[in-house]
């Protein structure tokens, strides 16, 4: 019979155990970093991921929406609740120039955003709720591919995701440079990302039937306090990302 939850009791992390995983969870990080890939090309890095998560005992679903996993808890207490925790896997196409032991292996790829790092943490959870399971429900623990513009989370939604692997709530984070080791930055308000689409058809500055799209666009980064202001609410949340214009 599955215990139920206690009601005089919170859990409360083992620091002990953070410590002793931080050597293994360091080094895959480090791993990852040495071998970044593509959005939709993290088939190694996929691998890497399936196969710890399977030598730790936890229940692994591999190709969602390409290369993306999930890997799935249930708490020793009883419970119908589901919580979704989230991580994104792919690189960027800069090449890395830190000079460190575990630097990029692959000219012109690097993990310049961090992902590896998200992948290092999200393990780090999951290795741990697998040695103390003292939670109620079910965890499903995410791993999206192409998050870098290429849309790997509607690859995985159009996979059946959340169908297959439903939640009450889903969480994610990035990491931010800068905020001091040890604390979470929050924004107690709405939040929002977009890729805007600007429509138009091919331009040829002779011809008077098209629609410079280049023009409208520039315009954007030129002038963001009356493009944004139009259009946000004063409260909203809004991040300026890069733009890629077909010819």
């Amino acid at each position: 019979m599955t215990p139920s939850v206690p009601t005089t009791e919170t859990p409360r992390v083992n620091k002990a155990t953070v410590d002793t995983l931080l050597p293994e969870l360091t080094a895959l990080r480090r791993q990852i970093h040495q071998h970044p890939e593509i959005g939709f090309e993290e088939w190694q890095t996929a691998r890497l991921i399936a196969s710890t998560l399977t030598e730790w005992g936890i229940e692994v679903t591999t190709d969602i929406g390409g290369t993306g996993i999930v890997a799935t808890l249930t708490g020793r207490y009883s419970g119908t609740g589901c919580l979704g925790l989230r991580a994104d896997m792919d690189a960027l196409y800069i090449h890395e120039q830190t000079g460190l032991p575990y630097a990029s292996a692959h000219a012109g790829k690097m993990h310049a955003c961090g992902h590896d790092g998200h992948v290092a943490m999200l393990l780090g959870a999951a290795r741990y709720l697998s040695l103390h399971p003292d939670f109620a429900g079910t965890v499903h623990f995410i791993f999206q591919p192409a998050e870098e513009g290429l849309g790997g989370a509607p690859a995985m939604l159009n996979d059946g995701l959340l169908e297959r692997f439903p939640c009450d709530a889903l969480y994610g984070l990035h990491n931010k440079p800068g905020v001091p080791l040890g604390t979470f930055a929050l924004r107690c308000a709405p939040g929002r990302c977009c890729a805007p689409v600007i429509p138009g058809r091919w331009y040829f500055a002779a011809r008077e039937d098209t629609v410079d799209r280049a023009h409208t666009c520039l315009s954007i980064p030129l002038c963001p306090r009356h493009s944004l202001s139009a259009h946000c609410k004063p409260s909203s949340a809004v991040t300026c990302r890069q733009w890629s214009l077909p010819c």
